[in-house]
């Protein structure tokens, strides 16, 4: 009897876990040295979506490519759309992915090659009265 509960157990944990795995994220520092070391730092509105895939490693493995029309411009080329990516789709979730909403105004501080992950600053905002806004002008100087 007990091991009927231990295998339903099991069961039920290998079914649930990747979808229950959180994003390990490794400590980056203070935001402004994050901010400053970025590629692309800018504030803009989502105004379309794609999804890519890729073979890693024998495996076909999507991601999303979003593309911002730039509102503000702290850092990265002087474009007035920039092309970012993330992992996971909307479908399928990529723990360390960030959601991208259609027409969705975010600040974007990107990794490297123009990547953004939830363990970054990259965030859906409210530019009016987010704390990161000012705390990236004071990075910039403005």
């Amino acid at each position: 009897m007990m091991v009927r509960y231990f295998c339903a157990a099991a069961l039920v944990f290998v079914a649930v876990a990747p979808q229950a795995l959180a994003c390990v994220c490794v400590e980056r520092g203070a935001n402004r040295d994050h901010i400053r070391a970025a590629e692309i730092v800018v504030l803009g509105r989502v105004v379309a979506l794609e999804l890519r895939s890729k073979e890693v490693e024998g495996h076909t493995v999507e991601y999303t490519v979003a593309r911002i029309d730039v509102e503000r411009r702290w850092k990265g080329p002087n474009q007035s759309i920039v092309a970012i990516t993330t992992c996971g789709a909307q479908a399928i979730t990529c723990t360390c992915g960030v959601r991208f909403d259609l027409g969705g105004t975010f600040i974007l501080v990107t990794d490297n090659e123009n990547q953004v992950s939830s363990c970054g600053l990259t965030r859906l905002s409210y530019p009016s009265d987010d704390p990161l806004v000012a705390e990236i002008e004071r990075a910039f100087g403005d």
